[in-house]
This record gives structure tokens, C-alpha cells and sequence, in this order.
């Protein structure tokens, strides 16, 4: 059961250019790995979840290989017979608890996870993965994936094909689309056509002005722009961790009001609950200094992770890596006539223009070009100004809709970070079963109460909710 070895349906052993975005998260100054942690209904069999991992490992070739050096130092993946699965999946001596209530304690993964942040990277002679059973009662798991392996997205969608098959509940929620309505006429087509042209010039005269912001953002260092409470901190690394769960139908009630995505609450909530923190905590002469350079991860992948899921299931080659941009944006505390809605409206403002635009594409190609021209100095400049010009990071994740269940037991609990990640705070969010799963990463020196910051959320949301109830529905 320790050997994974490689299905009939899988390609032969392989070689494969690391990609430029591969390149940038393993600089040795970031070295970016994704940790995800499952909570489960039950304890963990480790067996169990070794069989259930050595069968996704099998799935995908990535997971099954190595870092090599090539010709003028470039980095290759290339493919192993068969990996010992025994070793990537570590599952330490359980500890005693007198007060096992039958759950996970959120503060205890939470400092394990942080813990794992920043015990140093993995070594590299064997797969950059790793599986680790967390003792205290082992009702979670935390997956150590390195980031250069591939996106969330890519990621999930793995996870969700090594889930059990049995389970006929499983599907992810708003991530399909929808297909093109049929031609009905030459003229309807020759209008499609002309419409098609104009979005294709208004999204290229909005990039322009994004694409220069964007290069003074990577390009240049500013001085004193992260955000600090009592002080500015250099390079803050993040040192604490929390976690909070949102009823989904909520922020749903709040974005249908506003004709909306969940994207623009979820954005809009994160600032409203900062804006109600640095009132409650920060003195007025720092409220007046304070200005959030935001950054919002975007997939850029045509199939999500739904159709990676299926494409997985079925043993079709899937193209794996990163796809990912980034959108800079500007993030107000401030809101309209003391009216919580304005944080969403405002965000929906932003981000629509954002998306009639090509920024994030423009931002994923320059990081790639940056990987392939420019040497490892200048690779960790731009690195470092990015990281250092940003002050909040914001990703949200499609997760599935329905319970799932992993080796045999069921998923009570879905969670995302990362290792390091530019701001000094940064937030991920993934769906899961009704609930929207928030990580709050960050500099204990910044944010020295993360937990005060995740009840100004939940409390920001219930105000947007009351409001938005109590407001007109605006017509789509």
C-alpha cells in the first residue's frame, strides 16, 4: 500500500519544464506552498487515507515527480517509477486529551498550520507534497502542496477525484457555464460580431491605464505603504492565523439585493469588517493614514473546477501549473451615509470594470515573461517590491456544494492559506456545504487581534444583511 505506482489510463513517465510562475514561487525568498486542511466527522484511519491518497497520487503525473536541473540551471519535473506514499503522509503519535468533545479545536490547526508555515520548505528530492494527520484526536488533516506543483483550482479539483465515488451528492456549486445560445439569424450573428469587437477595444483601452499601475507596482518600491497599526513594519511575516465560517445563503441574500456576485460581497465584507476593526482599534491620527493596496487572486483557467473534476474522473490529460492574475485593487474603509451596502456596491464597482478588462491576463504574462528573461536577482526585486507595495491579499475559491467524504469519513470543514503571501493581511475564502470557509492570515505586529478582525466580519455581514433585507430588490 505504500507504493504508488501508475495507472493503465495515465501517460508514461515524463519530463516537463518547470513553468515561469512555477520559477517565481521557488525563489528562495518566498518558496509559496498552499496548505488545505480537512476536519472530519470522524477520527482518521490513517490506512484509510493512505489508500485514498495513493490513489489520487496515481491520477496525476505532477504528484509523482521531481525537481531536476537541466541545461543552464533550468528547472524540469520528471516523473518517478513509483513514490513510497508511506513518507508523504505523516501522522504523529496521538496525543492525550481529557476533554475530546468530539471536535477539532480551530485555535490548535490554526497554530499547526502556522507551525507548518514556517518549519522551512520541503526538501526536494522527493515530490513537494505532503499529507499531515494532526494528532490531537486526528480528526484533521492538513495537505502540503507546493505551489509550483499548480493553482487551487487545479489542486481542489485533484482532491475532489480522490474523494470516495460512492458519494453521488458530490458537485460543485456555480461553476459551470452555461452554453452559447444558437445563431437564429445572419443579422443576429453579424450583431454578436459587432458587439464582440467593441467589448474587445473597451477591454483594451481599460487595460492600459491598469498595465502601467500595475508595472509601478511590481517595478518600484514604495516607501512606508503597509498598512500598520502603531508602526510601520518591514516585510511583516504572517504569524497568526484564524478562522471564521459565513452562512453562505447570507452573503446570497446580500448579493442578489445589489445584483451582485459573491465575489463583490465577499470583497466588500472583508473591508466593511477592516473598517470597523481599525475604529475600534486604531488611534484617529492612523485611521486618517490608512490606505489598503489590495490584491485579488484570479483564475484564469476557461474550465473550472468542476470540468477539471470530471476531466480527472475520466483519465484525460489535463494541462497542470498556475493560471492565475491579479487585479490591483484600491479598498475603501470608508463608507456612504454610515450605509454597510456601500462596501459591496463599491466593490462591485471596482471589480466590474476590473473584469471588462485584461489586467489579470496582462499580470499573468508579465510574470511569466519576467521568469523567462530575467536572472533569479532580479526575479526576487520584482518579488520583493510586489510584496512590499501590497497590503491586503484576497482569494476566493468555488468549493463543493454538497457534503463529500475522503477515505471513508465525512468533510465536516474545508480551509485554504498559504505559506506567505504578499500584504500584511490576507484572507482566503473557499464554499463548502452552505458555509464559506475565511482564513485570516496575518502579521501579528498589524493585526495583533486577529480574532477581534473575524468578529468585525461576521458582525459586518449580519448589518449588510439586515439592511439589504430591508431595502428594495434592484432589478437585474
Amino acid at each position: 500500500m505504500g507504493q504508488a505506482r501508475r495507472g493503465s489510463g495515465v501517460s508514461a513517465l515524463y519530463k516537463e519544464p518547470v513553468s515561469p510562475s512555477g520559477r517565481l514561487f521557488l525563489l528562495q525568498d518566498w518558496d509559496l506552498e498552499i496548505l488545505c486542511f480537512l476536519s472530519f466527522q470522524k477520527p482518521v484511519d490513517v490506512a484509510a487515507l493512505k489508500l485514498a491518497v495513493s490513489s489520487s497520487v496515481v491520477i496525476c503525473p505532477r504528484l509523482r515527480s521531481v525537481l531536476v536541473a537541466k541545461r543552464r540551471g533550468r528547472l524540469a519535473w520528471e516523473e518517478l517509477p513509483e513514490i513510497d506514499v508511506d513518507a508523504h503522509v505523516v501522522a504523529d503519535d496521538e496525543e492525550e486529551d481529557e476533554k475530546d468533545d468530539g471536535k477539532e479545536d480551530e485555535v490548535y490547526v490554526n497554530e499547526y498550520v502556522v507551525a507548518l508555515a514556517s518549519s522551512g520548505p520541503m526538501t526536494r528530492d522527493a515530490p513537494l507534497w505532503r499529507v499531515h494527520v494532526l494528532p490531537r484526536r486526528r480528526r484533521s488533516v492538513v495537505l502540503r502542496f507546493h505551489h509550483a506543483l499548480g493553482d487551487c483550482v487545479s489542486l481542489l479539483a485533484l482532491l475532489l477525484a480522490g474523494c470516495d465515488p460512492a458519494n453521488e451528492l458530490l458537485s460543485l456549486s456555480g461553476d459551470g457555464q452555461t452554453g452559447r445560445k444558437r445563431m437564429t439569424s445572419i443579422v443576429d450573428g453579424a450583431r454578436r460580431r459587432v458587439a464582440s469587437v467593441g467589448r474587445t477595444m473597451k477591454a483594451v483601452c481599460r487595460t492600459f491605464p491598469y498595465a502601467v499601475k500595475y508595472l509601478t507596482h511590481t517595478m518600484s518600491r514604495k516607501e512606508n505603504t503597509t498598512l500598520s497599526i502603531g508602526g510601520v513594519v518591514d516585510n511583516p511575516f504572517p504569524t497568526k492565523l484564524s478562522s471564521l465560517a459565513l452562512c453562505l445563503e447570507d452573503m446570497k441574500i446580500v448579493k442578489n439585493v445589489l445584483n451582485a456576485t459573491i465575489n463583490d460581497v465577499f470583497v466588500g465584507v472583508v473591508s466593511f469588517g477592516l473598517s470597523k476593526y481599525l475604529n475600534l482599534e486604531a488611534s484617529k491620527e492612523t485611521q486618517k493614514d490608512v490606505a489598503i493596496s489590495g490584491i485579488v487572486a484570479v483564475n484564469l483557467r476557461r474550465e473550472g473546477s468542476k470540468d477539471l473534476f470530471g476531466s480527472i474522473r475520466r483519465g484525460e490529460d489535463i494541462k497542470w501549473g498556475n493560471r492565475v492574475g491579479y487585479f490591483l485593487l484600491p479598498i475603501s474603509l470608508q463608507g456612504e451615509n454610515n450605509n454597510p451596502l456601500s462596501y459591496v456596491k463599491k466593490a462591485r464597482s471596482m471589480l466590474n470594470r476590473k473584469k471588462t478588462s485584461y489586467e489579470a491576463h496582462f499580470s499573468y504574462l508579465s510574470n511569466a515573461l519576467a521568469g523567462n528573461y530575467f536572472d533569479q536577482k532580479a526575479l526576487e526585486t520584482l518579488n520583493n517590491n510586489f510584496r512590499s507595495n501590497s497590503n491586503l491579499f484576497l482569494s476566493n475559491i468555488v468549493g463543493p456544494s454538497h457534503p463529500i467524504a475522503f477515505a471513508n469519513n465525512l468533510v465536516t470543514r474545508i480551509g485554504v492559506t498559504l505559506s506567505m503571501l504578499p500584504g500584511a493581511i490576507d484572507v482566503h475564502m473557499i464554499s463548502y456545504n452552505g458555509k464559506a470557509f475565511l482564513q485570516i492570515l496575518v502579521a501579528e505586529e498589524v493585526i495583533p487581534d486577529p480574532e477581534h478582525l473575524c468578529l468585525c466580519i461576521q458582525e459586518g455581514l449580519q448589518e449588510m444583511k439586515i439592511k439589504a433585507m430591508n431595502a428594495k430588490v434592484i432589478p437585474a
